[in-house]
């Protein structure tokens, strides 16, 4: 059976929960950890500069060597010690930032280069030479900079929301850098023999700066030929299921399935991640994938509305896997639905993949960055927190196990990320279907976590519109409203007050929605046919007997939506057509139907940031499909005609 790809929306509530607690960096142990690492260089520099300061002016280099000795002995075992701490509290800190050899090797080019460059046309011996005194002086002042500039950003990381513009740090590296060019260039005027020039030393000082913050900032330990594949083995028994602390919980990551012949092995949950190259490194683009959502036997194991595993290593490529018992290349599946799709990121997003899902095309908005990849297993929209459960019903009456674990899957990957990119230039996050339903939620997270990077979320092809009675029965599976903050009221058929929230909340953040039009089997209108019926589901398939209804109601939300922000950092681009997704076809970079500018235009301009941002857009008419790949039924049912050549969907003549 064909997987459906529906997705599920979220519900906030305005409850007696108290706020969950900030995800303030302050507290986080990656940037206590890469703090004081800057901390113990800017130290280290100063120390060697130091050492070849007084060996400029006596000419000793027994003395030089033993206190280099000294030095980095001390370097050495202040960044183990600080590894250590940072792994006794649940951060691995060794695989976030550049390793000790190779920190000390670029603290010693740069030093050996500034050394060269002030000596430069300096004659040093004998000992006590006008030189010598001249070069002495002139490395004592670079022992200033060199500490002070890599301290400044050491106090700013520890706590980048205390200071999320960089005014402090601006000011403190200004009145560094005045300090160090006014005694500086009275040290060269006092010694005319060297070569060297104030900004040429500056130069060499800022370089080894930027070089330790993006090695501890940026982890060098990411892959950025291919995909790196984070995997957390999950399991009904405790010793095999792997758990990951964060922010005082204990996550325990998993997919949806386990086999009937082994219900306690529940399939793992996996993550992809690859670092951006070619100067995008810092920035950041974190997607949560699309996939559906579930809630019961009929929806889990039945329809099969939602994708309940990460396939990672293409088992049953020969389609022949049931009920677990076949196996393909060798590999034992682990359920029927390890035979639908492919969730490696390698394989799925390589060049030639649809739209924006090719990070390798130069016309892609996010091309060369850094790429989080983050699968939809669990069936509950990123949003599930339940404990494990079991799903009764069929013909003959089976149960299933099922575990809904979204939420901690998302956080694990949150983890990985805040860790290894602490301080992105740009941080866009974004959804597509289920993963557009769950970003409300995750989007506030990665708002707290990265006060100071430019910021964008885009919902793509899921905007909120449900049944309240979909919210008032499903909810309550995937255990979810413990992880919502208070603040938000959802209710159905229309949600713009949670998109409202978010935007007023974080007034510096940019959002949008996108979709189209009338988004149609796999995606919103199909869903919310079936949130109508939840209990009948021979009718789920006639998913266009509500596709106007839903087409209004996204109407009048993205409406209501757009005039309730007061920050002018909302937009919405609706083009035309039934299929579902934007980003994952190639009518991202070629449609203009309707009047529309193409979505990459648009979604550039977003990222831009201008003032103001891209209008909102609406394709006019809408209604009309942008060619035979858009889904509609056959034969035509109500409300699909033909129009001329077009076919079209007559939502005012044809009332279904």
């Amino acid at each position: 059976m064909k997987r459906l790809s529906f997705t599920l929306a979220i519900v906030w509530a305005v409850t007696a929960l108290a706020p969950l607690p900030a995800a303030d960096a302050a507290t986080f142990e990656a940037n206590k950890c890469v703090s004081s690492k800057l901390k113990e260089a800017g130290k280290t520099c100063k120390g060697l500069l130091k050492a070849w300061s007084k060996w400029d002016k006596t000419q000793d280099a027994v003395k030089r060597d033993a206190a280099i000795l000294k030095t980095t002995t001390k370097f050495a075992e202040k960044w183990d010690k600080i590894d250590g701490k940072a792994l006794a509290k649940g951060t691995d800190c060794a695989d976030t930032t550049i390793s000790l050899a190779g920190a000390q090797a670029l603290i010693d080019a740069a030093v050996a280069a500034i050394v060269a460059d002030v000596n430069g046309g300096l004659t040093l011996t004998p000992a006590g030479s006008d030189d010598g005194k001249c070069g002495a002086k002139l490395l004592g002042e670079t022992t200033k900079k060199c500490d002070g500039l890599i301290k400044n950003f050491s106090k700013y990381i520890k706590a980048p929301g205390k200071d999320p513009s960089k005014v402090k740090l601006d000011a403190a590296n200004l009145k560094v850098t005045d300090k160090f060019e006014g005694k500086f260039d009275s040290a060269l005027a006092a010694c005319p023999n060297s070569t060297a020039t104030t900004a040429g030393v500056e130069l060499l000082i800022d370089g080894l700066r930027d070089d330790m913050v993006a090695n501890t900032t940026i982890s060098p330990n990411v892959s950025d030929t291919e995909f790196d594949i984070f995997t957390f083995a999950a399991h009904a028994d405790p010793n095999i299921q792997e758990t990951v602390e964060y922010e005082g919980r204990t996550h325990s990551p998993s997919c949806l399935s386990a086999p009937l012949a082994d219900p306690d092995n529940f399939d793992d949950f996996s993550f992809f991640v690859k670092r951006g190259e070619n100067g995008n490194e810092n920035k950041v683009f974190v997607h949560l994938e699309g996939g559906g959502a579930c809630w019961d036997f009929n929806s889990c194991y039945l329809a099969g509305t939602t994708d309940p595993d990460v396939q990672v290593y293409g088992e049953c490529n020969s389609n022949i896997c049931e009920n677990g018992s076949a196996a393909s290349n060798g590999n034992a599946c682990v359920d029927e639905t390890d035979c639908i799709g492919n969730d490696n990121a390698n394989q799925l997003l390589d060049p030639g993949a649809p739209g924006f899902f090719d990070f390798s095309d130069p016309n892609n908005p996010w091309h060369d960055w850094t790429i989080v990849w983050v699968p939809t297993c669990a069936g509950d929209v990123f949003s599930g927190d339940a404990a494990d459960q079991s799903y009764s019903g069929g013909i003959p009456n089976s149960i299933r196990a099922a575990r809904h674990r979204g939420f901690q899957n998302a956080k694990v990957a949150e983890k990985f990320v805040r860790e290894h990119f602490l301080d992105p230039d740009e941080l866009v996050v974004t959804g597509l279907s289920a993963g557009s339903a769950g970003l409300p939620l995750h989007q506030y997270f990665y708002n707290l976590a990265y006060p100071a990077a430019e910021k964008t979320v885009i919902y793509d092809s899921f905007v909120l519109v449900v049944t309240q009675v979909f919210l008032d029965t499903v909810f309550a599976n995937w255990d979810a409203l413990k992880n919502f903050p208070a603040g938000i009221t959802l209710q159905g058929p229309t949600n713009e007050a949670a998109h409202i929230f978010s935007a007023n909340l974080f007034p510096d953040t940019n959002y949008a929605h996108v979709t189209n039009a009338f988004d149609g089997p796999n995606g919103q209108g199909g869903f919310y046919h079936v949130m109508k019926n939840l209990n009948n589901i021979l009718v789920w398939a006639s998913w266009w007997d509500s596709i106007c209804e839903w087409n209004g109601h996204l109407t009048d939300q993205l409406a209501a939506t757009s005039a309730g922000v007061a920050n002018d950092n909302y937009r919405y681009y609706v083009s035309s057509g039934s299929v579902h997704g934007t980003f994952p076809t190639d009518r991202a970079y070629t449609s203009t139907l309707g009047g529309v500018p193409t979505l990459v235009s648009w979604v550039n301009d977003l990222l831009d940031r201008t003032d103001p941002l891209p209008a909102n857009v609406e394709a006019s008419p809408s209604n009309v499909l942008v060619d035979p790949g858009d889904p509609q039924p056959s034969p035509f049912g109500c409300p699909f005609e033909m129009s001329g050549p077009d076919v079209v969907i007559n939502c005012t003549d044809c009332t279904p």
